[in-house]
């Protein structure tokens, strides 16, 4: 599919990433369920990281989506939310945190973010996107942050995130053996689910509602 160019076009590619994955979930939580030990068993276990992967990849993909749609419209980084600019500056920032930057190429660095506005947002640093195959509470808060989304929209999520999902995830990707029920698959898959719609709406409403422009401050004029 193209990548999109308008509002419209953004909301139907996103949704229809959203639609196929939900759709995939929904068929092995079927299929576990209809199946018989130990088949049953396998399934279940292997549902685990397939889930995960799904919120993974709809994250990403939905970021990555939001971040194009923006390079593409060439906006100055004057007219977008601070927290953009980070897209400009993150390469430096990682070398300045490996090496020890000069005086002079300190100062060049400042320089350069003080007089960023009028930059235009071009091109995405795929690397700030990064979420390292491992999507936990901390790289969903620093995504967000990003992103200017709301964070606090998760903050109920973080447990189930961190002590369940991934905990589950990494020991069965790594070959331990836990035990996976099917009230335990349908509470996780409608949980996951409902994390990727979440998500998939916050940033549909920046796109939609230009949530990702800087606030315009009105000046109120002096009598004298």
């Amino acid at each position: 599919m193209a990548q999109p160019r308008t509002a419209e076009e953004f909301t139907a590619h996103i949704t229809s990433d959203l639609t196929w994955r939900i759709r995939e979930i929904s068929d092995v939580r079927s299929t576990a369920s209809a199946a018989l030990p130990p088949v049953s068993r396998a399934i279940l276990r292997a549902s685990v990281p397939l889930m995960y992967a799904h919120w993974e990849g709809h994250v990403s993909l939905v970021s990555r989506t939001y971040m194009d749609f923006l390079a593409r419209r060439r906006l100055r980084y004057s007219s977008l939310k601070e927290c953009f600019r980070l897209n400009a500056f993150f390469a430096t920032i990682r070398r300045m945190t490996q090496t020890r930057f000069s005086h002079p190429e300190q100062i060049a660095f400042l320089t350069s973010v003080i007089n960023s506005g009028e930059a235009q947002f071009r091109h995405v640093d795929q690397d700030v996107l990064s979420s390292r195959s491992n999507l936990n509470s901390e790289v969903l808060q620093n995504l967000c942050c990003l992103l200017s989304l709301d964070i606090r929209q998760f903050e109920n999520d973080f447990d189930f995130l961190d002590k369940i999902l991934l905990y589950r995830r990494n020991n069965i990707a790594h070959g331990q053996f836990i035990e996976i029920d099917v009230s335990m698959l349908r509470d996780m898959s409608d949980r996951v689910i409902e994390m990727m719609r979440k998500f998939n709406n916050l940033v549909d409403n920046e796109v939609n509602l230009q949530g990702y422009r800087a606030r315009v401050i009105a000046t109120v004029p002096r009598i004298t």
